[in-house]
């Protein structure tokens, strides 16, 4: 079983297109057609899951309990 090495710091990367599918709109948390907060926060997610990669043993994972997230800017379609 190889040893955990999780530290303080860690950092994960993810990057998305805005599609229509991840749009306020398409996902019922608001009524325009720019990036959803709950797409945000799956993105968010994936980061953190990226910044594990390779660190936890073989059938092993994480799961968020708190998040804490300002969503201060509109991004549209295609950006």
């Amino acid at each position: 079983m190889p040893e955990v090495t999780l530290e303080t710091g860690l950092t994960g990367e993810a990057a998305v297109s805005v599609t229509d599918d991840l749009t306020a709109t398409a996902l019922g948390s608001g009524s325009v057609n720019v990036y959803s907060t709950p797409a945000m926060i799956a993105l968010l997610e994936a980061a953190a899951i990226n910044a594990l990669d390779g660190r936890l043993d073989a059938g092993y994972t994480s799961v968020g309990t708190r998040l804490d997230v300002q969503h201060l800017a509109a991004t549209p379609v295609g950006m």
